[in-house]
């Protein structure tokens, strides 16, 4: 095999300064012993070569004016990864490429350093995938993510002022063995034992077009304005369109404040598209399997607080959604905390969407609209198919703590027309709460344009609900949970 780097290094000295290109030997292998930094325009055309990376990171692309064709990366930690480290870079392309069996990612964009750009990336007729890696008793580990596309991705340092914009996916093959095929967020740390702070990370115009999305164990698109200590950060733009996707628990997921551990406030998510993909749900999952999901403001797993978030101007049309639990929910407030240990969700919402010209086939519930959705009951977990016991927080053992504050979280402006349901239990669940678990709930509503009309459905139990509060265990009713039904014809 042939040093990749000292290929390299002596196109560059041949080069001049304007553009470096390096044509490799057609069908040839080559190999990384170290990371290979792109610093300057380059282009290097693999005519079918296979690269053996040995690393934990095998290119590092620091530049504008750069392309990447027609080869493969095997093996190492991440394949690739484009990184502007405090500058402005733009312009790079990755096209007819293989990654396959990393350890953590295929491809990661993301900035090191604070106050840069990174724009103008073109990701398109690429494979992306990996073999079922091996633990030490032989079961399957599952890597991290194929795709990460983050303003800021540090191991230690806080960073400020990252901008990612103008990413397009196309016509690509994402199919690794993965929690997520693709994860989109603002600020992300490398190292589980970090914690450092994202502050005005930002992401921008991101397309996932024309491509096939299989093989995640999670979710296939997750997309968040927040994430773990990510402070006025935020997301918009964000298109996913003409896919042909298979999910695991969910299939496409948007949400704004969602953070991991503290407290967020007044983080958005905006102008989102999920149109004409063709989605189907993965057997022998489990649990409940969701194909699109959109929320506000939302805790999970440990106490934290998420207010005054929100997720608006979302087109979710023309899609076609095959066997799974749930199809379309929307909520404003989303807990699954209920432990001796105060969370709240206030004044998070979700407005102005768009749900239109969809099929859903064997679908159990097609449509989830809650303005507040707590998912509390720790000893009693049977979303799916096994009944298990929640292990990550202790159960509550006094039930009259009411240790989740849920108030004044809202939807508004919600139209669901001439979508096609067939073969199903529920075909539409709405409520201003639906809660079970502990915690108070006061002042949620779905209000000002609720639309639900010119839905066709057969084959389907036709079970609706529609109300102010669906709730059990030990939930508190503190009042003013409304549901304007504004226009619903059923």
């Amino acid at each position: 095999m042939i040093d990749l780097g000292q290929v390299i290094k002596i196109a560059e000295k041949q080069s001049d300064d304007k553009k470096c290109i390096v044509t490799l030997q057609k069908n040839e292998h080559y190999f990384i012993k170290k990371t290979i930094y792109i610093c300057r325009n380059m282009q290097i055309e693999g005519n079918g070569a296979v690269i053996q990376n040995e690393t934990d990171l095998g290119l590092l692309i620091a530049s504008s004016d750069v392309k990447i064709s027609n080869l493969k990366i095997c093996g190492g930690g991440i394949s690739i990864r484009i990184d502007n480290r405090g500058k402005t870079i733009k312009n790079i392309v990755v096209q007819n490429c293989e990654m396959k069996d990393y350890a953590f990612s295929g491809l990661v964009i993301g900035a090191s350093e604070g106050n840069g750009m990174t724009q103008n990336i073109l990701v398109k007729d690429c494979v992306i995938w990996t073999e079922p890696l091996k633990k030490e008793d032989g079961t399957d580990c599952v890597v991290a993510l194929d795709v990460l596309l983050t303003a800021g991705f540090s191991d230690k340092k806080n960073l400020e002022n990252t901008l990612l914009k103008d990413v397009v996916i196309d016509h690509c093959s994402i199919k690794g063995h993965s929690i997520c095929n693709i994860m989109s967020v603002p600020g992300l740390s490398a190292n589980p034992d970090s914690t450092p702070v994202f502050k005005n990370c930002r992401i921008e115009d991101i397309s996932v077009t024309n491509s096939k999305l299989i093989g995640s164990d999670d979710t296939v698109i997750a997309a968040q304005a927040n994430y773990i200590n990510n402070e006025s950060c935020y997301c918009q733009n964000f298109i996913v369109c003409n896919n042909e996707i298979e999910f695991g628990l969910t299939g496409l997921s948007a949400s704004a404040g969602s953070p991991m551990t503290g407290k967020v406030e007044k983080i958005f998510f905006r102008e989102i598209k999920f149109i004409n993909n063709k989605m189907h749900g993965r057997k022998n999952v489990g649990e409940t399997r969701t194909a699109i999901g959109i929320g506000a403001g939302g805790i999970n797993y440990k106490p934290t607080s998420c207010n005054k978030s929100g997720i608006e101007n979302v087109e979710i049309k023309g899609n076609t959604i095959i066997e799974c639990e749930r199809g379309i929910t929307v909520s404003a407030g989303y807990s699954m905390i209920d432990a001796d240990a105060p969370s709240e969700l206030r004044e998070n919402y979700v407005r102005n969407i768009i749900i239109k010209s969809n099929y859903l086939k064997d679908v159990q519930n097609c449509f989830m609209f809650y303005a507040a959705w707590i998912e509390g009951r720790r000893f009693d977990w049977n979303w799916g198919v096994h009944h298990t016991t929640q292990t990550w927080l202790p159960p509550v053992e006094n039930h009259q703590n009411k240790t989740v504050v849920v108030k004044g979280n809202y939807i508004e402006n919600l139209i669901c027309e001439e979508n096609s349901c067939d073969g199903f239990s529920y075909l539409l669940c709405a409520a201003a709460v639906m809660a079970r678990g502990h915690g108070l709930v006061t002042e949620n509503k779905i209000k000002k344009n609720f639309v639900f009309r010119k839905n066709k459905h057969c084959n389907g139990e036709e079970h609706v609900a529609i109300r102010d509060v669906i709730s059990e265990d030990w939930v508190t009713d503190g009042g003013n949970n409304t549901l304007e039904q504004s226009n619903i014809q059923i």
